[in-house]
């Protein structure tokens, strides 16, 4: 009996020190796209690496994806007029990705009120998340 428990808690114990990581280093590709309703431009990030970037295994999605957007929204009220509202494409595979990207700025070009401006990588430029909120 008591080796019985004693076996049980070493198991419990090494599955709780077991890493649970969910989420895989891989090359990310991503570009952001901003817009106000109170503005008629529209503007479109360079496609880029993004740096220390996690995707998730089970569901593909990008971690931290949020703070992503963030860099993008500080840096055009920043630098622009309005309140933007900004959304974030991303892809492991740069070919799909600079699909996404055309798709996009043709469907923005098609609006004749609507101007689109393109954010160089000189202009902007997705930064690192700190240590402390990429964990």
């Amino acid at each position: 009996m008591i080796k019985h428990n004693l076996a049980r808690l070493i198991l419990f114990c090494a599955i709780l020190m077991w890493p649970l990581n969910n989420y895989a280093q891989k090359t990310v590709y991503a570009f952001g796209f901003g817009t106000s309703f109170n503005d008629s431009t529209v503007y479109l990030s360079a496609i880029q690496v993004l740096p220390d970037a996690q995707v998730q295994k089970k569901t593909g999605f990008l971690k931290h994806r949020a703070s992503y957007t963030s860099q993008m929204k500080r840096y055009l009220e920043n630098n622009y007029v309005g309140h933007e509202t900004c959304v974030l494409f991303f892809s492991t595979r740069k070919e799909k990705l600079e699909k996404k990207y055309i798709k996009v700025r043709r469907h923005a070009q098609r609006n004749k009120q609507q101007t689109v401006k393109e954010l160089s990588s000189e202009e902007f430029r997705f930064s690192a998340l700190p240590k402390a909120e990429n964990h």
